[in-house]
């Protein structure tokens, strides 16, 4: 019995090592997503080029689309945080809602993604999916309660936001040209998953007092990113709400994959003839000054 007994010691030991780390977490989140029906991976690294550090991913879940070598892609960068004893609270306000337009329109993507969604960005379709909505308090902030010293929230939230950006740039770099058009249109949509109770928190109507409420999930438009200047919007979720969200995003994702891919010849138009005119633009506010740089780089090209 003397022998045996390190052994459980030790085992139990690392059992509880790992769920403290959160890995049971990644492994569970990546099973949700590929039930769901996107296509995952855990551990991958994310480099920009610039020549930092690369950026581990917890969870990366993709769906993508084909046609005329054209390559179509929603992908969900995911980081994933255990903190059962210490709830996340997000602190929201009215003053950071934005237009749900501009909120489509300043989603991170490669050169082609950004300047599809931007064109698209006042849409109907695209207003009316939760992938580009403000909600009337957004997140703009937060907190893990307990907890002095490390800002838990501020490091997941750069970390996702970052890997989201760099995994945008990465898709401009292997993919040759096609009809003038880069052959890859990718959006990149940041997550984090937080195993643990999740609260908001902000000021009541009245500005009189502050209010507390627990939710499933949030949405963060944050301004604290180092690679853009526009916001990034991310979604924190309750991984007990993982199921739902999972099936959600993987619906509009297809829808978005689907909108993407029947705009496709108007901007194969506009390349060959470099008349900006030729793709048809859904209006609404964007946040942003003027067109996107593919938008840009194609007049340029028939300018000079």
């Amino acid at each position: 019995m003397s022998d045996t007994h390190p052994e459980h010691s030790i085992h139990d030991k690392v059992a509880s090592w790992l769920q403290s780390e959160g890995y049971p977490l990644e492994f569970k989140t990546a099973s949700r997503f590929g039930e769901a029906g996107f296509r995952v991976s855990q551990g991958e690294y994310s480099r920009n080029s610039k020549g930092t550090s690369p950026r581990e991913i917890d969870v990366k879940a993709s769906l993508t689309r084909v046609k005329d070598e054209f390559l179509f892609r929603a992908v969900n960068v995911i980081e994933c945080k255990y903190s059962v004893n210490k709830p996340w609270v997000n602190f929201v306000s009215r003053n950071h809602h934005i237009a749900h337009s501009a909120c489509a329109a300043q989603s991170i993507g490669n050169d082609y993604g950004s300047a599809m969604i931007w064109s698209m960005c006042g849409s109907s379709l695209i207003r009316s999916m939760d992938l580009f909505k403000s909600p009337d308090e957004p997140c703009f902030g937060g907190r893990q309660a307990f907890s002095s010293g490390k800002d838990q929230f501020f490091d997941a939230v750069r970390a996702v936001s970052g890997s989201a950006v760099n995994i945008a740039e990465e898709n401009n770099r292997p993919y040759e040209s096609k009809d003038g058009l880069p052959t890859a249109c990718v959006l990149v949509f940041p997550i984090i998953v937080v195993q643990g109770k999740l609260f908001e928190a902000g000021l009541n109507e009245s500005g009189t007092d502050t209010f507390v409420r627990e939710v499933v999930k949030t949405r963060v438009h944050w301004r604290g990113s180092e690679d853009r200047s526009q916001f990034t919007t991310l979604d924190i979720v309750n991984f007990d709400y993982i199921d739902e969200f999972a099936t959600n995003r993987l619906q509009e994702c297809s829808q978005l994959l689907e909108i993407m891919e029947g705009k496709h010849p108007e901007f194969v138009d506009f390349a060959g003839s470099g008349n900006p005119n030729t793709v048809s633009l859904s209006g609404g506010s964007t946040g942003l000054a003027g067109p996107p740089p593919l938008m840009r780089k194609i007049v340029k090209k028939y300018l000079e």
